[in-house]
C-alpha cells in the first residue's frame, strides 16, 4: 500500500490492530495515531534524530517510547522541548487526560509540585521529569504536546521485557535484561 491510501484496520478480540506499510522511509519523521490517546513513531536510522526546530519536541530526551513495566508500580519519565524564543503551549497528558499545562515555563494548569520545568541549554530547552503510579492501569499513555508537536510513551503494566527501539538507541539498558 503507498501513502494516502486505506490502511489495514483488523479488529482483533477487544483491540484494534492497524497496519501501515510504507515503501520508504527518507521523506518522513514520524507517524502519529490519533485516537483516545496518541501513539508515536519516529524513524530515527541508528537512533539519530533530526534537530528540533524552536517549537518541537525533542523525542530522544522520552526514550525509550514503549516500557514494559510489569515488575514495576511506577515508571519515571523525561520530556523536553526545544523552545528558543518561543514559549510554545505545551500539555502533558496521562491516558487522555489533562495533568499540566504551560505557556513556555509558565504552568496555567496543574500541581505546582509536580508540574515544575527545568532549563537547559541557557533556556533554549525546557524538560520534565516526573513519576507516574501505575494505579489499576494495565496500559498507560503519556502524552508531550508541544504546540501541534508530540511524543508519546506507551507502557504496558502487564507485561516484561525491552522495547524493539532499546537494542539501538539504549544498547547498554537492552544488554543489562
Amino acid at each position: 500500500k503507498e501513502v494516502g491510501q486505506p490502511c489495514s484496520i483488523t479488529q482483533a478480540s477487544t483491540k484494534v490492530v492497524t497496519e501501515i506499510q510504507l515503501s520508504s522511509l527518507k521523506n518522513y519523521k514520524r507517524i502519529y495515531i490519533l485516537a483516545e490517546q496518541t501513539y508515536t513513531t519516529y524513524f530515527a536510522p541508528n537512533c539519530v534524530f533530526p534537530i528540533p526546530q524552536e517549537g518541537e519536541a525533542i523525542p530522544e530526551a522520552s526514550l525509550p517510547l514503549s516500557r514494559f513495566m510489569k515488575e514495576d508500580e511506577e515508571v519515571e519519565l523525561n520530556f523536553a522541548a526545544s523552545i528558543g524564543k518561543k514559549n510554545p503551549f505545551i500539555i502533558l497528558r496521562e491516558t487522555g487526560k489533562e495533568v499540566c499545562t504551560w505557556t513556555g515555563s509558565e504552568l496555567l494548569e496543574g500541581n505546582e509540585t509536580f508540574c515544575q520545568l527545568q532549563s537547559g541549554k541557557n533556556g533554549m530547552e525546557i524538560w520534565f521529569n516526573g513519576i507516574f503510579e501505575k494505579g489499576n492501569a494495565s496500559r498507560s499513555v503519556y502524552e508531550w504536546w508541544v504546540g501541534y508537536n508530540v511524543v508519546s510513551v506507551a507502557v504496558d503494566w502487564t507485561q516484561t521485557g525491552n522495547a524493539p527501539e532499546d537494542a539501538v538507541c539504549l544498547p547498554q539498558s537492552a544488554s543489562d535484561s
